[in-house]
């Protein structure tokens, strides 16, 4: 009888512990799942500052954009983006808009570089329930930024 009580003990203290490590191992697989997403996330990004172009672009309503413009939410870049055709790969300027709001991260690229009001965009959600991140720029002097140009920088074709 003694027997069977102390094994009854152990029993329930070895279900206990082994509850604990099945808890643990789904804990640090979902973590490691959100980790991996953010970081292919991240690289999407990197690739499309990597592949930025220095073309300045027309806004939908004919205003001139900058190549690089952003705010603390946002970030619209002219960059290339490389297409397979029956010729071969091929690669094109477009406009590529990231914005950060309501705590999702979209990805939207325009069909055609210099925009029209009707110019379709393709968005694309990146990241989900994704909150407390803002874009800072940095300047040739390392000065940090909130928006991109600056207020103070002299733009293309002043007087």
């Amino acid at each position: 009888m003694v027997a069977v009580a102390i094994f009854a003990v152990l029993a329930a203290m070895a279900y206990g512990g082994l509850n604990s490590v099945v808890r643990a191992q789904i804990a640090v697989r979902e973590s490691s799942d959100a980790l991996n997403t953010l970081a292919r996330a991240l690289a999407h990004f990197e690739k499309d500052l990597a592949q930025a172009y220095s073309r300045s672009a027309r806004g939908a309503y004919g205003g001139l954009e900058p190549a690089l413009v952003g705010d603390s939410n946002s970030l619209s870049v002219t960059t290339m983006v490389i297409t397979a055709s029956a010729t071969g790969p091929s690669a094109s300027p477009v406009r590529v808009r990231h914005s950060l709001a309501q705590a999702r991260w979209i990805r939207a690229q325009s069909a055609a570089l210099d925009l029209a009001p009707s110019t379709p965009e393709t968005a694309r959600l990146i990241l989900d329930d994704f909150s407390g991140a803002s874009l800072r720029y940095l300047d040739a002097q390392l000065l940090e930024h909130d928006r991109w140009p600056p207020a103070n920088a002299v733009r293309e074709g002043a007087t």
